[in-house]
């Protein structure tokens, strides 16, 4: 016998419609959503969230979540370049300190790019598949804001040499000056990058497979990669190690387990 119960309405389908209209916000008591509100204004948030695809024409659910990763790489990175600028003009102007606090900022971003592009780690080779048919030959290496980043690196290491000079001397300083600190910073900035580079590369692995006979969108095998990850934004403070290690000498030092006291004394 068939209940005379109506089928009960869809929670999910209700709650998208629901997403789409304004919301009402019961402690400003009027609807957010409308890009009426000063807020909005600002961030210009009703042209942000229409630049991904409609939910409706999405290949597969999860191609949501690919352009908002992507896009929000995009935002992070024009923000790198933008610091980069200011860490350049502020070496020029003859302010270590504020150019340390710049590329501290930097650093700080590439610790949220690499976290942000974990969370495509969720997306199963399968989905993918399905999303990247859509995609032509697009790939890392177009994008703006990865470029933006390999044409600002080499101005910032050459206003970063015509001010202190050789880095190796400022290495050599035992005592941490502001230029030693600028410079370690920048050190970080670099790290951070690589890490990214990294999470992209496992990303990559995870999704699409690691091998000679597998390639990119662009052409290349995703062999390539590794090569890409260990490629420095400033490798003349990476090959200060290098000569300060070639430099070195083990003469002066105690053996291991000898008594050091009658040195000191």
């Amino acid at each position: 016998m068939k209940s005379g119960r109506r089928p009960r309405p869809s929670l999910a389908r209700a709650l998208a419609e629901s997403l789409a209209e304004p919301i009402p916000n019961k402690t400003l008591k009027r609807a957010i959503g409308d890009g009426d509100s000063d807020y909005e204004r600002y961030l210009r948030t009703a042209e942000l969230l229409a630049l991904q695809t409609p939910k409706d024409q999405l290949v597969h659910r999860d191609e949501h979540l690919f352009q908002i990763v992507h896009q929000s790489q995009e935002l992070w990175l024009s923000l790198v370049a933008h610091e980069a600028v200011g860490v350049v003009e502020a070496i020029e102007e003859g302010e270590l300190v504020a150019a340390l606090d710049r590329a501290a900022r930097m650093a700080r971003v590439f610790d949220v790019l690499e976290r942000d592009i974990r969370v495509l780690d969720t997306l199963s080779p399968a989905a993918f598949m399905v999303i990247r048919k859509s995609l032509g030959q697009g790939s890392g290496l177009e994008s703006p804001g990865y470029n933006a980043l390999q044409l600002a690196a080499p101005v910032v290491a050459q206003a970063l040499e015509e001010a202190l000079g050789p880095l190796v001397e400022v290495y050599r300083k035992d005592a941490p000056t502001v230029a030693y600190r600028l410079c370690e910073q920048l050190v970080d900035v670099d790290a951070g990058y690589q890490r990214w580079l990294m999470a992209h590369f496992l990303l990559v692995r995870r999704t699409l497979g690691v091998h000679r006979t597998v390639s990119a969108l662009d052409g290349f095998p995703t062999t390539a990669l590794p090569k890409r990850m260990v490629r420095a934004l400033f490798p003349e403070l990476w090959d200060v190690r290098v000569k300060l290690t070639q430099g070195w000498s083990a003469e002066g030092g105690f053996e291991p387990g000898a008594d050091r006291s009658a040195e000191s004394s």
